[in-house]
């Protein structure tokens, strides 16, 4: 066989694995393989999650040299997924309402990988409005997407416990030991619970 696009695969698989197996059994590798080896296979284009994925990772690798930059990056993560404008949230650090912006999320098309994207994506502006000192701003967002993540991928989800993480840190910065400790107790029991 010509295996020219199974290599390709092969080198995407990191970035597609990041959302299709933290939450499922399934490689991302053996799927690729799977349908590499069917006769009606059709080549996938590039689906919303992994364009995500892409649009985090250059946001996260500038977060602590360009914020704004990360923030752009974030939000044309979020894009993807919204019916309507978000540019208003590249003109400030103000907050930005998640149950409101859920309102026009595209829910019905969506699957949970793409669930999986989004909560990425806000959990990055919270980050970011967190080493920006907003604390109360991060904290508040996290909180909401604490709800979001289990309504729409499930409890004791890897996602849930960098969320939990991040709220430590929160009240880490904030002096809050005792209430720091309990939060990042919730993300390593997920931790250790998923192996």
């Amino acid at each position: 066989k010509d295996t020219t696009y199974f290599n390709f695969s092969f080198a995407q698989a990191v970035k597609v694995s990041y959302f299709t197996s933290r939450d499922d059994d399934q490689s991302a590798l053996f799927a690729v393989a799977k349908y590499y080896d069917d006769k009606d296979f059709v080549k996938p284009g590039l689906e919303a999650h992994r364009k995500a994925f892409d649009f985090n990772r250059s946001g996260s690798n500038t977060i602590g040299v360009k914020r704004v930059l990360s923030l752009y990056n974030f939000t044309e993560a979020l894009k993807l997924y919204f019916d309507h404008s978000m540019d208003s949230l590249l003109l400030s650090f103000g907050n930005m309402n998640l149950k409101s912006l859920l309102t026009s999320l595209k829910s019905d098309t969506l699957t949970k990988n793409d669930y999986y994207a989004v909560g990425k994506s806000m959990s990055n502006i919270a980050m970011l409005y967190q080493i920006s000192g907003l604390y109360a701003i991060s904290k508040e967002l996290n909180l909401t997407l604490l709800d979001f993540v289990s309504d729409n991928i499930g409890n004791h989800s890897l996602l849930e416990a960098s969320i939990y993480n991040n709220l430590g840190l929160i009240e880490l910065s904030l002096g809050n030991y005792h209430i720091a400790e309990d939060f990042m107790n919730k993300a390593s029991g997920i931790l250790l619970e998923r192996k």
